[in-house]
């Protein structure tokens, strides 16, 4: 380990052991919360990496270079859960589709465990799922979502947005297969109310993930993930409710 690394609080996120460097104390305290600790078994040598924060409370852009530190995984604008039963789930979308929100009912309301919450990655190389428990981030709504779908609203909630996975979280690695795959797109203005539930082939699934990843930039990455999604049950949900979505993907896998 590294001299600048000692006596340092270290964290992990996917493959990366990092430590935040010239941070805030406020800031510091609110990581310590926010992030899951590095905890080292064996004798395993490690390198964490010093993330600069200039004295800043920037969750996001930290959070943003531990994600540069997994260049060779393909990530995908998802989040992904393990059911109860096992079963591995994953709600992709574009930003405000409702991946984090939907993720975060069914791991508050039913005990799901979250690999991803709102970006997924995954080596092709190893055909790995990597977990990375990075805080929920709640955006304008989500609390009021929330309380009418499950009746209580998470915290501690830490600068007016983020949320600790904690007990949330899956832990280590898993296969890259995957048992239900769903693409959530919100409602036109003018479409009638309640979810539409739309089946589509692997094939179909593969294409729409592929607007919003990297999947097409990194080596095999086509070939390793239409293996992961190829058995799955592939859905588009158009619009619906918090309550609609999550009582639909819980009926979709059996609990």
């Amino acid at each position: 380990m590294s001299i600048d690394a000692l006596n340092k609080t270290l964290f992990s996120l996917g493959r990366t052991v990092f430590f935040a460097q010239n941070c805030d104390p406020s800031f510091e305290q609110d990581l310590k919360i926010l992030l899951p600790r590095y905890s080292q078994s064996g004798a395993h040598e490690i390198t964490p990496l010093a993330i600069e924060t200039d004295g800043t409370n920037d969750l996001r852009a930290l959070l943003n270079v531990v994600l540069e530190d997994h260049a060779g995984c393909v990530w995908i604008d998802a989040g992904c859960l393990i059911a109860p039963s096992g079963a591995k789930i994953l709600l992709s979308g574009f930003s405000g589709a409702g991946k984090s929100t939907t993720t975060m009912a069914l791991a508050l309301g039913y005990g799901w465990k979250v690999l991803a919450e709102d970006l997924l990655l995954i080596d092709v190389q190893e055909k790995k799922v990597l977990s990375f428990a990075s805080p929920f981030s709640l955006k304008r709504g989500t609390l009021e979502l929330l309380q009418d779908c499950l009746g209580r609203t998470p915290e501690p909630i830490l600068q007016g947005e983020w949320l600790p996975l904690n007990d949330m979280a899956a832990d280590g690695e898993y296969e890259a297969n995957f048992d239900l795959t769903v693409l959530l797109e919100p409602a036109k203005p003018d479409a009638a109310t309640g979810l539409r539930l739309l089946s589509m082939h692997p094939t179909a699934y593969l294409r729409k993930l592929i607007r919003i990843s990297n999947i097409l930039r990194i080596d095999r990455a086509t070939e390793v993930i239409s293996e992961a999604i190829e058995k799955s049950e592939c859905f588009t949900f158009i619009g619906g409710t918090l309550q609609e979505r999550v009582d639909t993907i819980r009926e979709l896998v059996g609990e």
